[in-house]
């Protein structure tokens, strides 16, 4: 799907990271996240408040991201999309700390 279809489909606000990883040889980004099932517009009762989704961007053409993170104490503030790039806004739970994650790519798959 494109990012725009993405973040039109998921809401990632509140959600965390469980782990994010970079593969320069196959151009691709996967994240792990702790989703917020109950952020969702069609969330109901019957479906667990967070669970663990893979997103995985592919032909990733730019990947800025802070090295040395501690990846279970980042939680997602938001997502924004301009043309080919997405933008997580993120702040670490522990320190109140915010930073920016960027990747430029083709496309994203969620599994």
């Amino acid at each position: 799907m494109t990012l725009q279809e993405f973040t039109g489909k998921y809401y990632l606000h509140d959600s965390l990271f469980d782990s994010v990883t970079y593969d320069i040889e196959s151009k691709s980004v996967e994240m792990r996240i702790d989703f917020a099932y109950w952020m969702q517009e069609w969330y109901t009762d019957d479906i667990p408040e967070t669970g663990i989704i893979t997103v995985i961007f592919k032909d990733v053409q730019q990947f800025y991201c802070p090295e040395q993170v501690n990846w279970e104490q980042i939680s997602i503030i938001q997502t924004t999309v301009e043309d080919d790039s997405i933008n997580f806004s993120v702040m670490n739970d522990l320190t109140d700390g915010y930073f920016q994650i960027i990747i430029k790519c083709k496309s994203v798959d969620v599994v």
